[in-house]
């Protein structure tokens, strides 16, 4: 039934981490892209014929080492760090930006701990940097509009930011800014 797959799931990622381990000690700093090829990686071999690295930071250890991973955790934590600020600065003078920013944190922290439990293949890593991306283009976006509303004084309250288009500042349709 569903408990006992459950349990096998639970029982190989387990033994997944172990075996891979003890592999992982023979090269920690920059890893071994012939990880599966140790022989034993062979205990971990399922029906299909696959080793499953259903934990994307052990496959990323496995490859690449701990500097792989410091390398490849750095760009989340420098996304979620920058936009709880960018959220923070925001948040009284134009809460749904604020909330945004918040909900967008929240997205990188749950990716995070999802990859725990999942292979980056298919279109996870797609998901995951474009989350990564979307972190960049808020922080743009608050700055903008932090600027824009400092620049005008105390005038303007929630003006929206015309997204950049070709380094110009301006919307597609060549507008100063984009009605709500």
């Amino acid at each position: 039934g569903f408990g006992s797959a459950e349990s096998e799931s639970f029982d190989y990622r387990v033994k997944l981490v172990e075996v891979s381990m003890q592999v992982f000690r023979d090269s920690p700093i920059i890893g071994n892209f012939g990880f599966l090829l140790d022989p034993r990686m062979e205990q971990m071999r399922q029906g299909e014929g696959i080793i499953d690295m259903v934990n994307t930071y052990l496959a990323v250890a496995m490859s690449y080492g701990i500097v792989g991973v410091f390398f490849f955790v750095l760009p989340f934590l420098v996304s979620i760090f920058a936009v709880s600020k960018a959220a923070k600065s925001v948040e009284l003078s134009h809460p749904s930006m604020g909330f945004t920013g918040r909900a967008l944190a929240g997205s990188l922290v749950t990716t995070l701990l999802v990859l725990t439990t999942t292979s980056s293949i298919d279109f996870v890593p797609t998901v995951y940097w474009s989350l990564v991306g979307l972190s960049s283009a808020y922080c743009g976006i608050v700055r903008r509009w932090v600027l824009t509303k400092h620049a005008a004084g105390a005038r303007t309250v929630d003006r929206p930011v015309a997204p950049i288009v070709a380094g110009r500042g301006r919307s597609a349709s060549g507008d100063l800014h984009v009605a709500r």
